[in-house]
């Protein structure tokens, strides 16, 4: 057997171990560089994804050896080529974010007496507030207007009407999407902000791309998961 390129032809279990590591350590770390040095984030990236191809290299290297334990040298080449491409989509997502115009939204004050919930809990008052300052929705006459995906918006609520959680591994890259057993309030959502999304929450089995940007919504306020 010779060294495996593609994340499809490694053992199930460790295609998932590097998925979710996607997750917990290549994405929180970018997203930590967002937020504490923003002008910095391209170039973090850049950096990153050269520190991949070079390691992408080596591992090329390795498996030429006599004696090369082709099995670990597959997941580190894996690892770093799936790594490569998370760091090039975030990059292409910021490069795009910032040629589009900025567009003048009308201002609207959002204070938590005023921000439409299900609920009227705190919690919720809390992650929409951010959810609006962060522009990931806007809210137009008591309704919102989600701007990121569907699926995005399925773990959101999740997270705030079902009790879903994320419980990580610290002995492992590995992260659980933990579903809770209430059900989703599937109308008020979507009257809410217009769209069914109890099905898209039923689909999930790992969190979706970019949950990070969801997730920052819960950490920053003192939510629990």
């Amino acid at each position: 057997m010779g060294l495996i390129t593609n994340i499809e032809d490694l053992n199930p279990v460790i295609q998932e171990k590097i998925t979710n590591a996607l997750k917990t350590q290549i994405e929180a770390q970018a997203l930590d560089v967002y937020n504490n040095l923003p002008d910095k984030y391209n170039d973090y990236l850049k950096t990153e994804i050269a520190k991949a191809e070079n390691s992408m290299l080596k591992m090329i290297e390795a498996s030429r050896l006599n004696g090369a334990i082709l099995p670990k040298i597959s997941e580190i080449y894996v690892w770093n080529k799936e790594r490569k491409r998370c760091l090039e989509k975030l990059l292409e997502e910021s490069v795009e974010n910032a040629q589009q115009p900025q567009q003048a939204q009308p201002k609207q004050e959002t204070t938590a007496s005023t921000i439409p919930t299900i609920n009227d809990t705190d919690k919720e008052k809390s992650v929409f507030g951010k959810a609006l300052q962060k522009q990931y929705m806007s809210l137009n006459n008591g309704s919102y207007k989600w701007t990121l995906t569907k699926s995005l918006l399925a773990y959101m609520c999740g997270r705030l009407y079902c009790g879903d959680r994320i419980k990580e591994d610290n002995s492992d890259y590995s992260q659980n999407y933990i579903k809770g057993n209430t059900q989703m309030p599937a109308q008020e959502v979507k009257a809410l902000f217009g769209v069914d999304v109890a099905s898209n929450r039923y689909s999930l089995k790992t969190p979706p791309r970019n949950s990070w940007k969801v997730d920052e919504l819960f950490k920053r306020n003192g939510a629990s998961k």
